[in-house]
């Protein structure tokens, strides 16, 4: 069985970004932006920060290989990341109003009890010792009016200390059915939705091949490409994979249960 380990803020968190590995689109084509931090270096959950972005990497390419779309890709991991740098990059991304960002972090999380019933947890990054609301970067991808946006955060959001926590800164189907699949929810779909791995006061299962729920949200994709085109949608996607993530959580003697907003 896997090694359990909770991603309770312990261990330092060190990011850094990497440039993006294709070429610009030309002009007038849609675009995936995907912007992907991982704490790699957080010695409690880096086994399991890596398999993330090596999952989500690889989902990325297939979601480019589907829908046709061009991508534009940074990572944030490693020795040199910092919030501002973040923030900079998001502030000064040209976002068509036809194309598609998607943001993901995976690392620790946290909040505290002055963080009353908000329900977005902080991204912790500790090279600087500073954490990040997530509320924050949603706010800003809302700014940028993308077509269809996705921000998701697979990470802790139990409460912590105040007087310890770091200040914020503020297959069976036919491939052209799946690809119709990926074409509905990535290239033709609009709206806003933001994720978090799990609500208020959770922790946030990471194992040793990977994250919980990042697991779960693929795996229900990858069965949900594999469903009659009507069924496959955002709504159905968070849901279910929210679910089974609850389900996994309670085989494991834990809860988790994770949190998403739609808006169109």
């Amino acid at each position: 069985m896997n090694r359990l380990v909770s991603r309770q803020l312990f261990f330092a968190v060190i990011l850094s970004i990497t440039t993006c590995l294709w070429a610009a689109p030309a002009k007038g084509e849609r675009t995936i932006h995907a912007i992907f931090v991982g704490d790699i270096e957080a010695l409690d959950i880096q086994e399991a920060v890596q398999h993330d972005i090596n999952n989500m990497n690889r989902e990325l390419e297939q979601i480019v290989r589907q829908t046709g779309m061009n991508v534009k890709k940074v990572l944030f991991a490693g020795p040199n990341a910092r919030i501002d740098k973040l923030i900079d990059y998001v502030y000064e991304l040209p976002v068509m109003s036809h194309d598609l960002l998607f943001f993901y972090f995976s690392g620790h999380g946290y909040r505290t009890i002055d963080d009353g019933d908000r329900c977005w947890p902080n991204l912790y990054f500790a090279g600087e010792r500073h954490g990040l609301n997530f509320e924050t970067l949603i706010d800003l991808f809302r700014q940028k009016q993308a077509r269809l946006t996705i921000a998701m955060a697979d990470c802790c959001n139990n409460v912590i200390d105040k007087n310890i926590a770091p200040p914020v800164k503020k297959g069976l189907f036919a491939a052209n059915n799946i690809a119709s699949g990926y074409r509905k929810l990535f290239s033709q779909s609009s709206g806003f939705i933001a994720i978090v791995s799990c609500e208020v006061g959770e922790t946030s299962i990471a194992m040793s091949d990977g994250s919980l729920y990042t697991a779960t949200f693929l795996e229900t994709l990858h069965k949900m490409l594999r469903m009659p085109l009507v069924n496959v949608n955002w709504e159905n996607l968070l849901s279910e994979s929210g679910y089974q993530t609850s389900v996994r959580a309670f085989s494991l003697n834990d809860e988790q249960t994770p949190f998403f907003v739609i808006e169109d």
